[in-house]
């Protein structure tokens, strides 16, 4: 039996050149459509309306434990006086309650709290109200007996509040 050498046509049918296909290929749009464009604007709007909501509730958890971390730093320097004097009113009637890098929270730039500290010779409260809006825990209270609550303004628990 003798074997045939095909050189250049291919051993199918209709025989044709190995180099180029025999079917001509469709080329290929370039860009993107207007569907798939559509589609990658609404699943970053739906990322968006998820991400944004937790970030501003993690923003507002921030501020509100800078807030707690103002409260205590004014109590201990309140408790340091009382040691030292006897009494949480400073020795001057002019000289205020606690100092003045204590009285906002953050202590520097835009307030997100005021705190007013309310003092007699034998007890005292500290209170960071919110100057921005949206706080679901209102004004956070801070007594000479180690006591947190929160302000009527709140909708949810002391202890939630507090917590972080």
């Amino acid at each position: 039996m003798k074997t045939t050498k095909h050189v250049g046509k291919s051993p199918r049918r209709g025989g044709g050149d190995r180099l180029r296909p025999s079917r001509t290929v469709a080329a290929l749009p370039a860009g993107f459509t207007l569907i798939e464009l559509m589609i990658v604007v609404a699943v970053l709007a739906i990322l968006a309306a998820i991400a944004l909501p937790n970030y501003e509730q993690y923003v507002r958890r921030a501020r509100r434990a800078d807030a707690q971390t103002i409260l205590v730093q004014g109590a201990q320097f309140l408790e340091r006086r009382f040691t030292t004097s006897g009494s949480y009113l400073p020795a001057v009637a002019t000289d205020p309650v606690v100092p003045a890098s204590l009285a906002q929270s953050p202590s520097t730039g835009t307030a997100a709290y005021t705190i007013t500290p309310n003092a007699t010779a034998s007890n005292f409260t500290l209170t960071a109200a919110p100057t921005v809006s949206g706080d679901e825990c209102g004004s956070l209270i801070l007594a000479q007996t180690g006591e947190k609550t929160v302000g009527s303004d709140a909708t949810v628990a002391a202890t939630y509040c507090w917590r972080r």
